[in-house]
């Protein structure tokens, strides 16, 4: 039993050794992070209606708005695009874990139709990371026959 200690003892030491030797000595190449399936859901938004119209809140830190694209497409989908960039320099650092988003992203969100939307209208303001769109109802068209009070 002695023997397995003493044996278990150096071969830690011995990877010990290994550890310190790669974590000074050599340039560690990470692949980025894939970018086509986490740009599906990337940024982590909230779509949802009022009275007031269509909101759409999406949560993009670390970005300027310069950065940001929105766009609205034929389809009638509201789409937010650009580029994340890393905060770590992955030339001078080892990375022990990175959860972060970083690269690429688009994606687009459907506006509901049976909600009369005035897209010529539609406003945008990023503030503390958050990306808040909002496009407002049409005003209600008068149908014939409706009677019209005088205020």
């Amino acid at each position: 039993m002695r023997q397995n200690d003493e044996w278990l003892r150096t071969f830690e030491e011995v990877a010990g050794r290994i550890k310190d030797f790669i974590k000074t000595n050599v340039k560690v190449d990470i692949d980025p992070p894939s970018t086509a399936a986490a740009s599906a859901s990337y940024p982590p938004l909230a779509a949802y209606y009022d009275a007031d119209g269509f909101h759409i809140a999406a949560e993009l830190p670390g970005m300027t708005k310069q950065e940001i694209a929105i766009s609205l497409t034929s389809d009638d989908e509201v789409e937010i695009s650009g580029n994340k960039r890393d905060a770590v320099d992955s030339n001078r650092a080892v990375i022990q874990a990175n959860d972060r988003y970083v690269g690429g992203f688009s994606r687009r969100v459907n506006l509901p139709k049976r909600l009369e939307l005035d897209t010529t209208s539609i406003t945008a303001s990023y503030t503390d990371g958050v990306l808040r769109i909002h496009v407002p109802r049409q005003a209600a068209s008068r149908k014939a026959g409706t009677t019209i009070t005088i205020e």
